[in-house]
């Protein structure tokens, strides 16, 4: 039954993804979409799309730097004004339109972010899990994706091995790859795929139109810690952020997109003042409080129309972001509990 159930989500899933396209055509051209902040995340940036669909890393993370400007211009084009942390915290315009741009997990591939940045002028946050930086150990996702055929999966089966994989903690999967694929299963392959190193993430920081943001210190599932390991992780990422550039992050991006009551309490508590979910869509204004720790943030797809996405980002409506938004509602709440 439970296979069925999951099989059937699957599929309305799919369903509202290949709708929602034609919907955000449709609502753009009837009508202005409403004010709202719109945060968008990159992973790997690359040179081409050749090393976007290399074997180093999970393609779904990647997109190209051409992509990355083109998303710029036509954003700038649509009236929206690319901000910081800091304007947010300061407050934002009701009547405005804004994009918040995000990069996730200090790949030393950023770097091709940066002459991007300063054609336009536009700021961004960099989150950086920070015990990969000083490891240069590699990310278990990309080695599920690079190694699945010794792990025993087939290409398509990858997207599902991760999710299973998130439910566990960081350990508990670094064992696991190193018991089937031997002591180096956690090596990196080249620049496509490693971490910063601690020289080069200051070097990063140093660049004005960078800011550091939290990603805890090991790209934890942080609801999978306890409380102390929870604390653990954010304030160690914080500190070594501070330590490794000097700057300190007021915002953090929840590892997989998982997050909780406890962990937003906690992360309020170390001292940081935004948090950015994986929930499609754009956050509404004027900003309330409450939605400072859940921002909305969107990730644009290499292998996806470019327009049609953009368009999407915008739109105010979109069926599958409303049914994501649902089931994660249930499983943050789950009938019976409070």
């Amino acid at each position: 039954m439970h296979s069925y159930l999951v099989h059937m989500a699957r599929g309305i899933t799919s369903l509202m993804d290949s709708i929602d396209p034609f919907v955000a055509r449709m609502m753009l051209s009837l009508k202005r979409e409403r004010p709202g902040l719109l945060a968008v995340a990159f992973h790997g940036l690359f040179q081409s799309h050749e090393d976007v669909y290399s074997s180093a890393t999970v393609p779904s993370f990647g997109t190209t730097v051409q992509n990355l400007s083109s998303f710029i211009e036509y954003f700038y084009q649509s009236g929206y004004k690319f901000i910081s942390p800091d304007e947010i915290l300061t407050g934002l315009d009701p009547s405005g339109y804004y994009v918040f741009l995000t990069f996730d997990d200090g790949y030393f591939n950023n770097f091709n972010a940066l002459p991007v940045l300063e054609k336009y002028d536009v700021p961004a946050v960099f989150f950086i899990p920070t015990g990969h930086v000083r490891t240069g150990k590699a990310f278990w996702w990309d080695v599920v994706h690079r190694r699945c055929e010794d792990l025993g999966y087939a290409s398509q089966e990858v997207p599902h091995v991760c999710s299973r994989l998130q439910e566990m903690r960081n350990p508990e999967i670094e064992s696991f790859l190193i018991k089937r694929l031997g002591p180096g299963a956690l090596s990196t392959v080249g620049d496509l795929d490693r971490p910063m190193n601690q020289e080069e993430l200051a070097r990063l920081a140093r660049d004005p139109h960078v800011y550091m943001g939290n990603h805890s210190d090991g790209h934890a599932a942080l609801p999978n810690c306890t409380e102390s390991e929870i604390a653990e992780q954010i304030a160690t990422c914080q500190a070594e952020l501070e330590r490794m550039t000097g700057k300190t992050a007021t915002v953090l991006s929840y590892p997989h997109g998982l997050y909780s009551p406890t962990v937003i309490r906690i992360a309020a508590r170390i001292g940081l003042h935004l948090g950015v979910t994986s929930l499609r869509g754009k956050t509404g204004l004027p900003l309330r409080k409450a939605d400072h720790m859940l921002l909305k943030r969107n990730t644009l797809w290499e292998s996806r129309d470019q327009l049609a996405q953009y368009q999407r980002f915008r739109s105010d409506v979109g069926l599958y972001r409303a049914w994501t938004a649902i089931r994660h509602t249930v499983q943050m709440h789950p009938l019976g509990t409070e």
